[in-house]
């Protein structure tokens, strides 16, 4: 990226500078022809796919943004200034009517790097006799791609990078792990554990995982009749459980917990983190524990918390560590 907004810049001060002006207009009026101005197109190109390899370890918001970024930059600094035959553009129409190839051109390669991310590989899918084309048993793994099980298999250790990854109902499964992709898993599903980097976690109820369930930055849902023998863990994110059974603890740093329908957690729930000045912009997180759920363990936390309790008496759980 760094060498192809640097061509640019080039570029840029080739046509600008006083010293440099006039020679490059002359190259302009010399290679008068449609091929060679389109290398100006090219040096956009260019800076475009030296970044496009990194796109995928960012949210799609934050790539349309720097598009938009870089496609106004192209635009101002460079296309804008000069015509096939060297005159300095300065009327808008002008300068639109000379960043048509090159925009396209940007538009262009966005959209296929987003077609080709919404890619899915789907496990279990139907091999047209009724039976599945994806032997049980079996790992699947993928890159820049989203990986879906189909109802009822029973599979190893199933992962994505830059995708998401789809349990249907009564899956069984080994580890499940995803970075910088949502999990979504259905009902009646059995898994090792559940640990993903960047994505929410959303869990349909009668789950039961062997270990724990933990991501970095997202949400963790989950329903009824479900269980986690050890931790719930997230570092920015809301836990929300819904009549889940927790072996060992319940964690977040940057979030907040609400226990409802009868969930139950036998160790601590711990807010970790440093004490902030709380305002408007910056309100404590919240632990909402209804009248059918309990906590075994202590309450501990870092900063201040709002507490939600059905039931007074879960004060005397809190210890403060700030």
């Amino acid at each position: 990226m760094l060498l192809g907004l640097l061509g640019l810049r080039i570029i840029q001060h080739l046509g600008a500078h006083k010293h440099t002006a006039k020679p490059f207009r002359a190259y302009l009026r010399h290679n008068n022809s449609d091929e060679n101005y389109d290398m100006l197109g090219h040096f956009a190109t260019i800076a475009f796919l030296s970044f496009l390899k990194i796109i995928y370890n960012i949210d799609l918001y934050t790539f349309n943004a720097l598009a938009r970024r870089v496609q106004i930059y192209v635009n101002q600094h460079v296309f804008a200034r000069f015509d096939k035959s060297g005159t300095l553009l300065k009327r808008t129409n002008e300068m639109t009517k000379y960043t048509l190839l090159p925009v396209y051109t940007f538009m262009g390669l966005i959209v296929t790097s987003v077609l080709l991310a919404g890619c899915v590989i789907h496990v279990g899918a139907s091999d047209g006799n009724g039976g599945y084309s994806s032997g049980n048993n079996s790992s699947y793994s993928s890159t820049n791609k989203s990986v879906s099980v189909g109802e009822g298999l029973n599979v190893g250790d199933v992962s994505s990078v830059n995708g998401s990854v789809t349990l249907s109902n009564s899956v069984i499964a080994k580890e499940v792990s995803s970075v910088n992709g949502r999990v979504k898993i259905g009902d009646n599903v059995t898994v090792s554990s559940v640990e993903l980097v960047n994505g929410k976690v959303s869990i349909g109820e009668n789950f039961s995982a062997a270990e724990s369930v933990e991501t970095v930055n997202g949400n963790i849902t989950i329903g009824k009749k479900s269980s986690v023998a050890q931790n719930i863990e997230t570092v920015n994110g809301n836990i929300e459980l819904t009549g889940v059974s927790v072996g060992q603890d319940v964690e977040t740093t940057n979030g907040s917990v609400y226990l409802n329908d009868g969930s139950v957690v036998n160790g601590d729930v711990i807010f970790e983190g440093k004490a902030k000045k709380n305002n408007w912009r910056n309100r404590p997180p919240v632990l909402k524990v209804d009248a059918n759920s309990d906590i075994k363990g202590k309450i501990i936390i870092f900063k201040e918390v709002e507490f939600d309790f059905a039931d007074s008496a879960m004060l005397d759980k809190v210890e403060r560590r700030y």
